[in-house]
């Protein structure tokens, strides 16, 4: 018994303290490890950056390529990668060989690359088949990554804005930009093409077939080839690529870099310099760059951020103009299917299927007719829908069990072994080619649709890898807009759940906006949606640069004629209050020099506003004080009125420019100093109420949130198109700008408090129109005292030091 009792008391002292000296002296051993592992990966890092830095100086001396260890026509790691992934590419080339029977058709042998065969089906099993041949790779150096700083903004100009600020830095990080192969590609033949999933599907298919050599290490004798097919890419070259690639890489720090490949321009341009794909010499960059410039869909989409292999583990994560970051992830994962498009994916899946009818395989006939019943299950459902009397035109919204039991036998179609299918054997490239030589007069009722695409199996495609989401919050939409072609569009109504993987993943992530308010649509997602605890959730927010006298907003309810300016849907049409729109416009705009942007709620409404000034003679009137400029619904004002009206609006007559809340001129365009010395928010810019999608939105967000969100949620999304369209002016420290609110309705409780604190501060709610108007000529008129004394100082000063340069040479004589 004593023995027990010392044995026990070994193992509760002596014994247990034993483990824990040896667990502590583990884990003590493991960081140490861990950091002589990061040590040696640090310095291997510099060791490459410095052969880099020291190639290219070499290479900017002599001009002369470095003979590099890579040898000459050799695929680089980026390449070889994306091949790993990519189908099969079809034999394109034919050979002697490849017919030796006189007696077959040559149109045969011309439609080999538009024929499926079993080894594209098939492609996974003889890749794995090829590696248990050809045995386990050759051992690699590990890829060098480095901790990056990934910076996200809404379009690829807004890059090219923060390339440009941050080389007016002392900052010279390693800086990448990535982009689509659309956006990327110096091949002239593949940029042709135009359409990004066509330019995707080309490259594919010439890195697959640019490495097909004979025995002997040569292309074999050919008796005909189809053009642009199998010829391979010329800018993919691996030493080509490594060149490029250090390039980018190359950041001398004794000197500046403003040469620097950092925006997509940049990028291009050494791309046709060094002849180098800038696409793979960007994948392969990326590894060790410091700093990552991405567009919201590389980022947000997760399928194309792992075709980047982008890392997002220990990385910092800022996405500036934040404030559609969930509008943007629901657009993101939007896709749309029209009735036309299915109807000519139908006819040409049919066309294709009588013409090689004795040339398919059992399996590729099995998923081309399988196909075709998804394609014409889904435009059978979509006509009854829309051949229903008394349908709403505001369309319908469905949930997915509703939808897949209207289609029928294609129920029992297995989706997600029919994407892979698509992917492995470029169904969709072939028969667009199928189309563009045998089926050349295709007509699709879709203004919008460029004509090189006349095959939309890839929006087909798009829909059905959609439809293969696990999503509880997916619904479709039954937009009945345009009675001539109805569409099926596949929504998100939680947006937020898409971003969990990057919250989750990433070391920080920093949410930017000039116009951030109302945050409380964000502040749920991550909180109820990401499960991110409150205590791990920072918010910040500080006032403008500007003083208190650069700034003056003014909500004006009622006309020169003293009639309330109720712009609601219902008024919308009515003269009086179209009449007293008109002549506020007038006199305020008499008092403004320089650029006025006018915002309205929709396209609607401006075009109302713009017939009823022209019928009443009010057009003239406006034109005679400033040159007018209307944005419409085709989205091309970037490249014919914006240029435009820069150069109108600095004239001392200026310019007036009416644009619509959430087009292409509302975001994203900076109406600073002359262009925008007033802006002008037309009416309250609520969202369609009657919308079936918002309305399916409004009840899944009552039903998560509780009673009364779903109207919150209503008013957050009009204060957020606001906010974006009055904060376009006031760009800078110096500037200087007058918001003008034109609606009774601005004196709501939640309007006025829904504005940035920088605004609510400076806001006037007038009584009549007079005040206001007031109060408009005593702001510029004290801006125009102040600018000419300034320049009036300027001038006395120059004058000044002309008398003292003066002074000076006298006595120097």
């Amino acid at each position: 018994m004593a023995n027990w009792n010392f044995f026990e008391h070994g193992k509760d002292g002596y014994d247990t303290d034993w483990i824990n000296v040896h667990k502590q002296k583990m884990d003590i051993e493991q960081e140490l490890d861990e950091l002589r592992e990061e040590k040696a990966k640090q310095q291997r890092i510099q060791q490459r950056l410095t052969q880099i830095r020291q190639d290219q100086k070499e290479f900017r001396e002599s001009g002369i390529k470095k003979n590099r260890k890579i040898r000459r026509g050799k695929r680089s790691r980026s390449v070889e990668n994306d091949l790993e992934n990519a189908p099969p590419a079809s034999s394109d080339i034919i050979t002697l060989e490849d017919d030796t029977d006189n007696n077959k058709d040559f149109n045969k042998r011309r439609d080999r690359d538009l024929l499926l065969s079993d080894s594209e089906e098939e492609g996974d099993e003889k890749k794995a088949s090829n590696n248990s041949i050809n045995g386990d790779p050759p051992e690699s150096e590990p890829v060098l990554r480095c901790n990056k700083l990934i910076y996200a903004s809404r379009t690829h100009s807004q890059l090219e804005q923060f390339v440009k600020e941050l080389q007016k830095t002392n900052f010279k990080p390693r800086v990448l930009t990535l982009g689509s192969r659309q956006m990327l590609c110096v091949n002239e033949e593949v940029r042709e093409l135009g359409e990004g999933k066509l330019i995707n599907d080309r490259c594919n298919e010439l890195l697959s077939s640019s490495g097909k050599n004979t025995e002997d290490g040569k292309r074999p004798k050919l008796e005909c080839e189809v053009p642009k097919s199998g010829c391979g890419c010329s800018y993919a070259k691996g030493d080509a690529i490594e060149e490029l690639s250090d390039a980018i890489l190359a950041v001398d720090e004794d000197e500046k870099f403003v040469g620097q490949a950092r925006g997509i321009s940049q990028l291009v341009k050494l791309g046709r310099q060094r002849h180098g794909c800038p696409y793979y010499a960007s994948k392969t960059a990326l590894g060790l760059s410091q700093l990552i410039l991405v567009p919201y869909n590389i980022l947000l989409h997760k399928r194309t951020r792992q075709a980047w292999n982008l890392d997002l583990s220990g990385n910092v994560i800022i996405v500036d103009e934040a404030h559609n970051l969930l509008q943007t992830l629901a657009s993101i994962h939007t896709v749309e299917l029209s009735n036309n498009q299915l109807d000519v994916c139908c006819q040409c899946l049919s066309d294709y299927m009588e013409h090689f009818q004795d040339r398919l395989s059992f399996r590729n006939l099995r998923n081309v007719k399988q196909l075709h019943c998804l394609a014409y299950s889904m435009y059978q459902f979509l006509g009854s829908i829309s051949r229903e009397k008394g349908s709403s035109t505001d369309g319908t919204v469905i949930n997915m069990a509703h939808f897949f039991a209207q289609l029928g036998d294609a129920i029992n179609i297995d989706l997600c072994r029919l994407l892979s299918y698509l992917e492995n054997s470029q169904l969709c490239r072939k028969l667009r080619n199928f189309r563009l030589r045998y089926r050349p007069q295709v007509t699709i009722y879709n203004p919008n649709l460029s004509p090189v695409n006349i095959t939309p199996l890839y929006q087909l495609r798009d829909f059905i890898e959609a439809l293969t989401s696990r999503s509880e919050d997916a619904r479709i939409v039954i937009d009945r807009t345009n009675i001539r072609d109805p569409r099926l569009r596949f929504i998100l109504l939680n947006p937020a759940e898409k971003l969990r993987d990057i919250v989750n993943e990433c070391r920080s992530l920093i949410l930017l906006g000039g116009t951030m308010r109302p945050v409380d649509q964000l502040m749920d997602a991550f909180k109820r949606v990401c499960k991110i605890p409150q205590q791990r959730i920072k918010v910040f927010s500080c006032g403008h640069v500007i003083g208190p006298k650069q700034l003056l907003a003014i909500s004006i309810g009622k006309g020169p004629d003293d009639k309330p300016l109720s712009l609601n849907f219902a008024n919308r049409d009515s003269e009086s209050v179209l009449r007293s729109l008109a002549q506020s416009f007038i006199n305020l705009i008499r008092q403004i020099p320089n650029g006025v942007v006018a915002f309205f709620p929709s396209y609607a409404f401006l075009g109302t506003f713009i017939r009823s000034i022209r019928s009443s003679g009010h057009f003239e009137q406006l034109e005679r004080r400033k040159e007018i400029f209307i944005e419409t619904r085709a989205g091309k004002e970037e490249t014919s009125i914006w240029p435009t009206f820069c150069r109108a609006a600095v004239t001392q007559r200026g310019a007036l420019l009416m644009a619509v809340v959430g087009g292409k001129l509302s975001e994203g365009i900076n109406f600073s100093d002359e262009l925008g010395r007033c802006v002008l928010m037309v009416g309250v810019p609520y969202p369609n109420r009657q919308s079936a999608e918002l309305q399916e939105r409004m009840k899944f967000v009552e039903q998560t949130n509780g009673p009364g969100a779903g109207n919150r949620f209503y008013e957050q999304l009009c204060l957020q198109s606001l906010n974006q369209a009055i904060g376009r002016v006031i760009r800078h420290k110096n500037d200087y700008a007058v918001i003008l609110l034109l609606d009774s309705r601005f004196t709501q409780q939640f309007l006025g408090n829904g504005l940035p604190n920088w605004i609510k501060q400076r806001l006037i709610n007038s009584s009549n129109f007079s005040e206001a108007l007031g109060a408009l000529i005593k702001f510029f008129r004290l801006h125009k005292t102040e600018k000419e004394e300034k320049i009036q100082q300027q001038i006395t000063t120059k004058l000044v030091n002309e008398k003292e340069n003066s002074n000076d040479d006298i006595i120097e004589l």
